[in-house]
């Protein structure tokens, strides 16, 4: 399918494969690399879980392509906070289920998420949960200002407070870190 940003949209809402196709194909990734920078469980189910909220609410959406991001995004954020409160449960339901059987998984691709997933975590643990929402929202989902806040339902300057506390706690843990401060100046 061809066309700009309101073709694909009106494709979509109309129910159109190709439409919701688009749709997935420009923003999943961006939303499960927040996901796993948050460290959700289960993301490629909460991925999904954000579409299917997507593909059912599109109707009601308004606005053009930055709104729709930090929609998604919104709706990320709420699935995350579903999907911790459910984790617990469904896990002892799984350990149970096998019963001292080993569960088969994609063991390479497991090995690569849990290495990304645990060494961004590390390095955002400084920072507070907001200040890490904002963060990654920033750098790595690449939203606005306008957007983040949207997201994390606050006023910009509070956004952008956070933002400079957060770039700030990190340029300290840097600069700190004795190979990290060497590797950065080898690379200036």
């Amino acid at each position: 399918m061809t066309g700009g940003f309101d073709d694909h949209l009106a494709s979509a809402r109309r129910g159109d494969p190709e439409g919701f196709g688009w749709l997935w194909t420009s923003y999943a990734g961006a939303i499960k690399g927040f996901l796993m920078a948050r460290g959700t469980p289960e993301v490629d189910e909460v991925v999904n879980d954000v579409f299917l909220a997507a593909f059912t609410g599109l109707a009601t959406f308004e606005g053009g392509e930055p709104q729709l991001r930090a929609w998604l995004h919104a709706i990320a954020r709420n699935r995350r906070v579903d999907a911790l409160r459910g984790h617990g449960r469904r896990r002892r339901l799984r350990l149970a289920a096998t019963e001292g059987q080993l569960l088969a998984g994609d063991g390479e691709a497991d090995a690569i998420e849990a290495l990304v997933d645990t060494d961004l975590r590390e390095l955002l643990a400084p920072l507070t949960v907001e200040q890490r929402d904002v963060v990654v929202l920033r750098f790595v989902c690449d939203l606005s200002l306008e957007q983040t806040a949207e997201v994390v339902d606050r006023p910009i300057g509070s956004v952008k407070a956070m933002q400079h506390r957060a770039l700030h706690r990190l340029r300290r843990k840097f600069e700190a870190d004795p190979y990290l401060a060497s590797t950065r100046r080898a690379m200036s």
